[in-house]
């Protein structure tokens, strides 16, 4: 089979970047794979282990104009149709949201209509250049999703179905494959390994508990450091690339600022993962949250609320604890509370999370998109 795939950037650093190379590069062990994207990781057209492993993996640069997000989205949708009309025919492409005019199965990772949603029912101020950008991804989110009802479209959590429905009315031929999680790269037999070192590195005392946010801040990280605030002696690493400045000064509001700790994102995600004692995640909106089953494989209990699409996972109090709203801060200051007062819950709960998680690698993600495939072909 000769697949195309097509994505703004092609990378390993999460979302759909990733979605795209985890496939990409188990397809292309079986089929020719041609990746469609902007940007790519340095090096050749073909990934070093992808020569080695003989596996027929081709990279074609595609020119977009990257001076802002928007600039982005509209200047690549034609060059990406005329690039695959240059190298096809494709018995299958697959898109991953507006892309491109050309396609045979769609990906949707997320709805802009439902995160614009949120971020006003929560009071956050968007500046011109969000509300600009949300303005014109929903218009061409409106147009793309009802078109073709026929095609396969891909959601990657049912949260993601619903929204396309609510807001867009698209609920024909839709299929929900959730994201997975490399098992290799995050494996909770490495905790002991980097556990010490790592906590170390970050000052924290051998019985500090501390709770880990990786993400977006403006997605939840204040109930997190609520929380934190209520149980004495926590403390809240933050992995994030956000300005931490207004989270900083929540934290200074609350007399906590000593216990929450704000770092830079790191290409060694596994071992902060490996330091924490529970993984905190009280977003109020994602439309699958990746960092939450990598901290389930790294057999982290994770407190995360019912507004991340990787909780449709969860069965709450066993591979995690579920929080029915993103602002409640009392609970999720009770579950942390629980989890650093009770080890065998701790334990219990990082194991059937593991468990979990390992059943959602990328290879069972992988198998159920090539089964949409040829459906698709039929």
């Amino acid at each position: 089979m000769r697949i195309a795939l097509v994505v703004h950037d092609y990378h390993r650093q999460g979302g759909h970047s990733r979605y795209c190379a985890e496939l990409a590069e188990r397809f292309a062990r079986e089929h020719e794979v041609h990746v469609f994207a902007n940007r790519f990781p340095p090096g050749s057209r073909l990934y070093p282990q992808a020569a080695a492993e003989g596996l027929r993996l081709y990279f074609h640069p595609v020119w977009a104009q990257r001076s802002t997000a928007i600039g982005t989205v509209l200047s690549f949708f034609l060059p990406a149709t005329l690039a695959l009309r240059r190298h096809g025919p494709f018995d299958i492409i697959h898109a991953q949201g507006f892309v491109s005019w050309q396609y045979d199965v769609l990906t949707a990772h997320i709805c802009c209509a439902a995160w614009h949603a949120e971020r006003l029912r929560s009071g956050y101020a968007l500046n011109w250049k969000e509300k600009l950008f949300d303005a014109i991804v929903m218009r061409l989110e409106a147009w793309l999703y009802p078109q073709r009802p026929t095609q396969p479209l891909i959601a990657i959590s049912r949260r993601v179905a619903e929204d396309l429905d609510r807001f867009y009315g698209r609920h024909e031929v839709v299929e929900i494959i959730p994201h997975g999680v490399d098992t290799g790269e995050f494996d909770g037999a490495q905790r002991g390994q980097w556990r010490r070192e790592t906590r170390s590195r970050l000052g924290l005392g051998p019985e500090t508990f501390a709770a880990l946010w990786v993400g977006d801040l403006r997605k939840g990280s204040q109930t997190a450091i609520e929380a934190v605030a209520r149980n004495a002696g926590q403390v809240l690493l933050a992995v994030s690339r956000n300005d931490p400045a207004p989270f900083a000064a929540i934290a200074r509001s609350l007399g906590c600022e000593d216990r929450v700790r704000f770092l830079p994102p790191t290409s060694e995600i596994a071992k902060y993962y490996a330091a924490a004692d529970a993984f905190v995640f009280p977003t109020t909106y994602d439309a699958f949250g990746m960092v939450v089953l990598e901290a389930m494989a790294m057999e982290l209990p994770v407190v995360v609320s019912a507004s991340a699409g990787a909780a449709e996972l969860i069965v709450d109090g066993e591979q995690g604890l579920l929080l029915s709203s993103s602002s409640d801060t009392e609970a999720c200051a009770v579950h942390l509370k629980n989890l650093e007062q009770d080890l065998a819950l701790r334990q219990r709960i990082a194991l059937a999370g593991a468990q979990r998680a390992r059943a959602q690698s990328w290879d069972s993600v992988a198998e159920a998109t090539m089964r949409v495939y040829r459906r698709a072909l039929l």
